[in-house]
């Protein structure tokens, strides 16, 4: 009798999200919303239907799955669980592009901006479930300028994807926090330019808006919404730099990241850092990652981590370490529902969710197929990563192409011994 027969069948509960990538198996956590990964024994047993039979020696991990609900039992063939993974990992939707603050590194430069009607937002984020998108991100322009923000967020979590903001944090008031937090909003982005007062207000373009943003971080603080900060590199010196991250720690945020320049919009004024210029900051970076080990994440964001020198292996890339994620595991929307590559290509519409519907945008687009199978074909060539892992926004802009390589990826430092650690 063969052994599979004492074994129990299980597939994935109806409300949990999972995908493959490559040869990793990823799932929701339906609770907080959080990206897991399955070991490696757990993830080659379940099949592309989503069913995965409870033999030894996986049996104990997989009844407890079972048991928090993430796997429930499969009594029938017929009624197994398909995952297609059509879709994006993360979509960025852009709600407005009306904000309240005049950012000099901004990518956004609209005179008369538009937003999403709450009827679009709803009908999009049902094809974006339906395409096993695990997290939608909430931006804009300033979201919460948005009338419709609460309904938005409410729309999102009720669907079990993950929702995120990106916010100044200027507007958040105590009773629009409480509103977001019962929406189900978890955690937030926001942009900290400096440590001082003074130097951020300057970068912000409003007098003020550093006191506001601290008043928003305790409504945070209160309502138990987790947050992180993200800083761009513009004129800061190297100290004032680490100071900021040193106030992130201090207003205990989740997480420091670190972004560099898309020159974009009004960002186009500002000067770029470039790979040589940039070392300081990479050192600075590191000391800082090294000082706050196991107590606090010092992250970089895909243009930061892109301009940092570093040795990496070419063939085995892991999951969601693409160079450049734009148009591979992520993309934007506009408000008027042009689909961009990220929210760094504002410019490059590669067409519009409203019209034709997302998931024909998405699997059909000539920029976007571009995009994957260069990144495909580097891989199989074994050539430097720095040849096209730039950031793709930045080719775009200074390159006139995004297919060229960026402008400012340390190719030429590849090789120096380095490595993000």
């Amino acid at each position: 009798m063969n052994r599979t027969e004492f074994a129990k069948r299980y597939r994935f509960a109806a409300n949990i999200l999972w995908r493959r990538e490559n040869d990793d198996l990823f799932l929701l956590d339906p609770l907080r919303r959080r990206v897991l990964k399955l070991r490696a024994d757990l993830a080659n047993a379940v099949g592309p239907d989503g069913t995965v039979m409870a033999e030894e020696p996986i049996r104990s991990a997989v009844e407890a799955l079972a048991g928090q609900g993430v796997l429930e039992p499969d009594d029938s063939p017929h009624l197994a669980k398909r995952t297609t993974n059509t879709g994006p990992f993360n979509v960025t939707i852009q709600i407005t592009e009306a904000c309240n603050l005049r950012c000099g590194h901004c990518h956004n430069d609209r005179e008369s901006p538009s937003k999403m009607t709450l009827s679009r937002f709803e009908d999009l984020v049902h094809e974006l479930r339906e395409m096993s998108v695990f997290s939608v991100n909430i931006s804009g322009g300033e979201p919460t300028l948005h009338s419709g923000i609460v309904q938005m967020i409410r729309d999102v979590d009720a669907l079990g994807m993950q929702v995120t903001m990106s916010t100044n944090a200027s507007m958040l008031s105590e009773d629009l926090v409480s509103r977001l937090a019962g929406a189900g909003l978890h955690r937030v982005q926001i942009s900290l330019d400096a440590a001082s007062a003074e130097k951020h207000d300057a970068a912000r373009g409003a007098k003020g808006s550093f006191d506001r943003m601290l008043r928003g971080i305790t409504c945070l603080q209160h309502h138990g919404i987790e947050y992180m900060f993200v800083t761009t590199l513009t004129n800061q010196t190297v100290r004032e730099y680490e100071d900021t991250i040193d106030l992130a720690f201090k207003w205990r945020a989740s997480a420091h990241k670190t972004n560099t320049v898309v020159p974009q919009g009004r960002a186009k004024e500002l000067p770029l850092l470039n790979p040589i210029a940039l070392r300081p900051y990479v050192d600075a970076w590191r000391r800082q990652k090294l000082k706050y080990a196991g107590r606090f994440p010092v992250l970089a964001e895909t243009m930061f981590r892109l301009q940092m020198p570093r040795i990496q292996p070419i063939g085995a890339r892991p999951t969601l370490e693409y160079g450049c994620p734009a148009g591979v595991l992520t993309c934007g929307i506009k408000p008027n529902g042009d689909v961009i590559p990220c929210s760094f290509f504002p410019d490059l519409v590669i067409g519009n969710a409203f019209e034709r519907g997302f998931g024909v945008v998405w699997t059909e687009s000539g920029v976007l197929c571009q995009l994957r199978s260069q990144i495909s074909d580097t891989v199989m060539t074994r050539s430097c990563a720095a040849s096209f892992w730039g950031c793709r926004a930045r080719a775009y802009v200074l390159a006139g192409d995004f297919r060229s390589p960026d402008p400012f990826c340390p190719e030429m430092l590849c090789h120096d011994g380095n490595s993000l650690g």
